[in-house]
């Protein structure tokens, strides 16, 4: 059987963690300046080195509390965190920001100037065990068999990981379903 990826993306941190988190301030948007054709699983990345100026930032609000919750997000880099369901993308234009940007954290969480894009990314898991993964530009392309090695996730939740839809009435209690 020949061998079949999964596509991921490398982020920053703290906005690799920010869309894993399990709470309210979880980032459900992922801005850009390009736009994709990709829909469903797309895994998270950290990028191993920090940005400048990344900690200030997460000592100010709302970043402050929204990562109250997960103490380890500074030194998880340069690995596959999770996944999310990236399940559609807008064109931000005029107002419609403000109608995307539906939690009170999410537009301090991307970057919302007119003509970029935001990718709407409903459902998100994070991995019990995250593991090391060489990051790249854009997205880059992990084996499967290294996600389902790394995470017991994977046949815990058959139907997010399935149809990547969701996983609404999983037991796992490891998804994180939203909606949408």
């Amino acid at each position: 059987m020949p061998e079949q990826f999964v596509k991921a993306i490398s982020l920053w941190q703290p906005w690799a963690s920010l869309m894993l988190l399990s709470t309210e301030y979880r980032k459900r948007f992922e801005t850009r300046s390009w736009d994709t054709s990709h829909r469903g699983i797309l895994l998270i990345h950290s990028v191993m080195r920090m940005p400048p100026g990344s900690l200030e930032l997460a000592r100010r609000e709302p970043f402050k509390s929204a990562l109250e919750d997960d103490p380890l997000w500074s030194i998880r880099r340069g690995h596959i965190l999770g996944a999310v369901n990236l399940s559609r993308t807008y064109k931000i234009e005029g107002n419609k920001k403000l109608l995307l940007a539906d939690g009170r954290h999410e537009e301090s969480f991307g970057d919302w100037r007119e003509g970029r894009f935001a990718w709407w990314c409903p459902d998100a898991v994070r991995f019990k065990t995250p593991f090391f993964c060489r990051g790249r530009q854009r997205f880059f392309d992990v084996p499967d068999r290294s996600v389902l090695l790394a995470t017991e996730q994977w046949d815990e939740c058959p139907e997010w990981w399935g149809n990547a839809s969701g996983c609404p009435g999983c037991l796992c209690g490891s998804c994180v379903d939203y909606g949408g």
